[in-house]
This record gives structure tokens, sequence and C-alpha cells, in this order.
């Protein structure tokens, strides 16, 4: 299958799966309230950071060996298998000693159930590396859209015979469920490939100078992301408490939701790593580009007249205050699609490091912006400092782009007469 058909079942799978987790995560919210809700996303964000940290970039590193097919399957089975368990046994030490030095849990929850997650997570990430890279992208999203709606029925049938879930076990629901397909992920991965490989135990070997290499570029850049994306998650946290910190993490999630569809795109480049400089894929990605950029503002438009509606309507009105940040957050989530399809570009053309210095920047912009105004202004300072970093990245990856081929980065701002002919006839068919 060929480029824009794998993106063309990447956007298919990718919505569906954001439909089904969708309806999961806003039943999930609605039992747990505004203050287990701040529970449970501060979880997600440090289990999280702690994986991303554990992890070094190895799994995008994987993506990009595999789709430039540099070694045998089986030796990359071997490296993975035997550096995901020392992760997972690093993470696990590192989580009780700081629970038996400081008396508190690394997650903000039970040390057990923070720990399980980290290993789903990491289950996640390595079955979702090698499938991606295989461009298995329809088996990936089946087995999500399956397992999410298995645990959204399941929730379903909980809540209605007893009526008195508590915010701890919905909590822990969710971190079984997340378990479940990450083991679903990476048993189908092996499956598909079991014609290369052999068992003969896990031998612990290091990455490869290649992978490492690339790997450790990655990791910053993906260290630095994510402290951007969750930077002013801490920081509501620290000056206003679980409460407001529930709330506004329904704008921020409502937020990353928008950008499902560039992120498939992206998933989709990065494992054309093999074709990046082919004139005929730059001109398709190019055309995907400008669609993506379009349909996203159009999307942006509509939800700021209806943003009100739709978020009272789906979680209730104790989230009503969660508006106003999705609303400020907007525009530079606008923009920041630019980065997401241009950082995998790229990641692809090996120029990681173009990567690395906006993550840092936009990090920095971020959090000097938060300590500042989330005191001063509470959830709304928190969503303008996001905000305008985020339109900071969008723009930055953008004149990356013309520093390197300016012809290129022109012609994303322009529509030619006959792609606008096509989307009219598609449109009008």
């Amino acid at each position: 299958m060929q480029f824009g058909g794998h993106i063309r079942d990447n956007l298919i799978g990718r919505l569906a799966y954001l439909c089904v987790q969708m309806a999961f995560m806003l039943g999930l919210i609605r039992l747990l309230g505004p203050k287990y809700n701040g529970v449970f996303t501060l979880l997600v964000t440090n289990a999280a950071l702690c994986v991303l940290l554990i992890g070094q970039g190895i799994d995008a590193a994987m993506i990009y060996d595999v789709s430039r097919q540099l070694r045998p399957f089986a030796e990359r089975l071997h490296m993975l298998l035997g550096v995901g368990l020392l992760q997972l046994v690093i993470l696990c030490g590192v989580s009780v000693l700081y629970a038996w030095i400081t008396g508190m849990s690394l997650f903000g929850f039970s040390t057990f159930w923070g720990c399980i997650y980290a290993a789903s997570l990491l289950a996640n990430q390595y079955g979702m590396a090698f499938l991606f890279a295989a461009k298995r992208f329809r088996a990936v999203y089946w087995i999500l859209c399956i397992g999410y709606g298995m645990a959204l029925l399941c929730l379903y049938v909980w809540n209605h015979i007893s009526h008195q879930v508590t915010g701890y076990w919905g909590i822990v629901y969710a971190i079984w469920v997340n378990l479940a397909t990450g083991l679903s992920l990476m048993g189908y991965a092996l499956w598909i490939h079991r014609a290369q490989w052999r068992w003969r135990g896990i031998r612990f070997r290091l990455p490869a100078h290649s992978i490492w290499h690339f790997g450790q570029l990655a990791f910053w850049a993906n260290v630095f992301q994510y402290l951007a994306y969750r930077v002013d998650i801490w920081m509501v946290d620290l000056f206003l408490g679980k409460t407001s910190l529930g709330i506004y993490a329904v704008s921020a999630k409502l937020i990353q939701m928008l950008w499902v569809i560039p992120t498939s795109i992206a998933t989709v480049v990065f494992a054309y790593a093999d074709r990046v400089e082919e004139q005929q894929w730059q001109s398709e990605y190019d055309r995907w580009l400008r669609v993506v950029g379009l349909g996203v503002w159009i999307v942006d438009v509509f939800l700021f007249f209806t943003a009100y509606f739709w978020i009272k309507w789906f979680l209730g009105s104790a989230f009503v205050g969660a508006t106003k940040p999705f609303l400020i957050l907007l525009p530079g989530a606008s923009l920041f699609v630019w980065n997401i399809l241009l950082a995998a570009y790229f990641s692809a053309q090996n120029k990681v490091w173009m990567n690395v210095i906006n993550s840092a920047c936009c990090f920095m912009i971020i959090a000097l912006l938060d300590w500042w105004w989330i005191p001063r202004f509470g959830i709304e300072g928190a969503a303008w400092a996001s905000s305008i970093g985020y339109a900071y990245s969008g723009c930055w990856a953008w004149w990356m782009l013309y520093k390197t081929d300016s012809f290129r980065a022109l012609r994303l701002l322009r529509w030619p007469k006959k792609e606008v002919q096509q989307i009219v006839h598609a449109l009008l068919r």
C-alpha cells in the first residue's frame, strides 16, 4: 500500500479509536469527578514522564531502524526485550526507593498501581513502535478500538450494577484497561513476526550505536516536548490544587484530541523514513499538510462558538469552568499543528536536532509564563502560557523548513488551482 493509502487507513483508524476512547474517558471522568480526575491526571503525567526518561528514545529509534530495514528482526526483538525489562526493573526500583525515602508516591497515587501503569505504558510504547514501523496501522487501531470498546461496556455494566463505584477503583480500572491494550499490542507484534525468531531466552544487549545515537536525540526532543505539554499540569497542581487541576486537565485533554489527525499523519511520515527524499512523495506529503492545516482551522472556528455546549452536555455542569481555558488554548494549538507535522518530517530526514531546539524553547516559554501567570490568573493564566508556547513552536517549525527549503515552505501557504478543484469536486460528488 502506498503513502496515501496508509494515511487514509491511519486517519480512519485513529478517528475510530478517538471516538471509542473519548466515550470511555468521558464516562470515566464523570465517574471520577473533578478531584479524582486531578489525581488520575497527575498519575498519567508522572508515569508517562518516568517512562519517557527511562525509555531514552529507544522506541523512536526502533521505528526508524525498522523502516530503514537496517538489521534483522530477531536482533531487534532480543534487544527490545532485554532493554524493556531492564527499564521496568529500574523504574520500579526508583519508585519504591522514592516512596521509602520521602513517604510519598512518585506517581501521586499508590506506588504499586503506579508501577503497573508505567509497565502498561512501556508495553503500549514498544508494541506500537514495532507495528507502526511495519506499517500495520490498521491492526493497531483494531486492537485499541476493541479493547476500549469492551472496557466501555464493562464500565457501564459495573457502574449500573454497583451505583457506588469510588474514584479510587475507577482509576485502578483504567490502569488495567491500559495494561490489557499494551499486552495485546505486544502479543500481536510478536505473532506477526513469529517466523523470524526463535525463543532462546532473553539476553540483554545494548542498542547498536546508530540506534543509540538517534534515540538520544529523539529522547531529548521528546523530553522537552513532554515537559512543554505537562508543565502546566504540575504548576496548576502546585498553585491551585487537585480540583482546579481536574477542571483544567479537561481543556488540555480536549486540545490534544484536536491533534489526533495531524499526529496520525506524523506517525505515517516517520515510518516512511526511506522515502522522504523522493520528489513525488514530498509533493503528496505537502498536499496532506495543506488539507490538514485547513481542516484544523475550520474545526477550531466551529468549536470556538460551541465548546461551552459540548463540555456541559458531555461532562456536566461541574466541568463548565474548562470552557474558557479551552478557548484560550485554541489559537496556539492550531499553529502547533505545523510543529507536529514538520517534526516527523525532520526526524525522518535524521534532523532531530531541529526538534530538540524547538521543544526546549517551547518548554522554557511555557514554564516561565506558567510560573508568572498561574498565581495571578489561575487556570486561565496556564492556558495563555501554553497557547503562546504552542504558537511559537508551530511558527518556528515552519521557519526551519523555510531556511532549508524556502520554495516548499512558501508552497505550503498556497493552494494550487488543481488541488482546489479536486477538493471542491470531492465535496460536491
